[in-house]
């Protein structure tokens, strides 16, 4: 299939429904357990006068999350605000409702999870180091020292100047924070408690609110959910194999517009789940110029004379690599080594 077939493939596909997905309540999503909750008490130190605030994260995965700030220390006062994400959305919270920022393609959501697995991947590869152990909220957890707090970007050694000492614990649960920046103390992030947290499914997660829809013109990324073998055959790739204990979950189409409104990159995006744990597979192929991956992250082989560039994030492991007319990017929390041989047998021709 010629490149400009596959692309008109793949916008018929977005183009099939009368809205995008962002547009639609979250009605259909399937029960999903109860989510993990976290109270932190956070200090924004690089303001006069210090400003204290209550964090609540909720983490439901496979993709579920919600995180919301009060003002004032634990248990807060005033809602603030704050940010939510399900199977196709990312959500702005307000006092007063919700409204959807933007459609996204099946994935992790914006909650700190998966710590476990990206955190033993960046030791590895001395992108952080360990210091420790010591108890929050009641619970035993290792220090790790880095750049930048672990949810803020791709893990990096501490430098003179900007470093990071976090303490999460076994099951990659952030439970404490101190971020250092250009030498002075710009926040402390504590976990005050640690326990159930409502579930999160359906409408639960805006509690109830029906969001205002995000606007669906001018540039950008559009996402439609297809099914998977409609999806692989106008990309022209075949099914890829599960990874060991994983059943296929979700798909979707991609495109990206260009400001001038032209269809500059086409693709997908593929999950698989196993209980709590996601792999997410995207495909991207530039239509107006071949896409280059990404430069950043360290190299580390695939199979043969291949290699992939691989980052630790919050969620977990990121691999990126070129094969054939496609960038592939490779998200899960998976160990660093089950990863590499999963990506290393895809066959995409493409």
């Amino acid at each position: 299939m010629s490149r400009p077939r596959t692309a008109r493939a793949v916008l018929l596909l977005l183009a099939a429904g009368t809205a995008l997905a962002a547009c639609s309540s979250s009605d259909d999503s399937p029960p999903a357990a109860s989510s993990v909750r976290v109270v932190y008490r956070v200090e924004d130190r690089a303001q006069e006068p210090v400003r204290v605030t209550t964090v609540i994260v909720e983490d439901a995965p496979p993709y579920r999350g919600r995180s919301r700030t009060l003002a004032g220390q634990p248990p807060g006062t005033t809602d603030l605000g704050g940010t939510a994400w399900d199977e196709a959305r990312v959500y702005l919270l307000t006092p007063g409702g919700a409204r959807v920022v933007q459609a996204v393609p099946p994935g992790f959501s914006g909650t700190a999870r998966g710590l476990d697995v990206s955190l033993a991947s960046a030791l590895r590869h001395g992108l952080v180091r360990s210091t420790g152990t010591r108890q929050v909220a009641g619970r035993s957890c290792t220090e790790w020292v880095s750049k930048d707090p672990l949810d803020s970007a791709a893990f990096g050694p501490a430098s003179a100047t900007d470093r990071t000492t976090s303490c999460v614990d076994a099951d990659g649960l952030l439970l404490a924070e101190s971020w250092t920046l250009h030498g002075r103390l710009a926040r402390t992030r504590t976990a005050i408690s640690v326990g159930r947290g409502a579930d999160l499914s359906g409408t639960a997660l805006l509690s109830g609110r029906e969001p205002v829809p995000a606007p669906t013109s001018g540039p950008g990324e559009r996402v439609q959910v297809v099914s998977r073998a409609v999806l692989l055959k106008a990309l022209a790739v075949a099914e890829p194999p599960a990874p060991q204990g994983f059943s296929p979950d979700r798909e979707a189409a991609v495109i990206q517009l260009d400001p001038d409104g032209r269809i500059a990159v086409e693709g997908g995006v593929l999950t698989w789940v196993n209980g709590q744990r996601l792999l997410v597979l995207r495909l991207e192929r530039g239509l107006v110029r071949p896409l280059t991956p990404p430069t950043r992250g360290v190299v580390v082989p695939l199979d043969g004379a291949r290699s992939a560039r691989l980052t630790a994030t919050s969620v977990g492991l990121r691999l990126s690599f070129g094969q054939g007319s496609f960038v592939v990017t490779v998200t899960a929390d998976l160990p660093e080594d089950a990863l590499l041989a999963w990506a290393g047998s895809l066959e995409l021709a493409g």
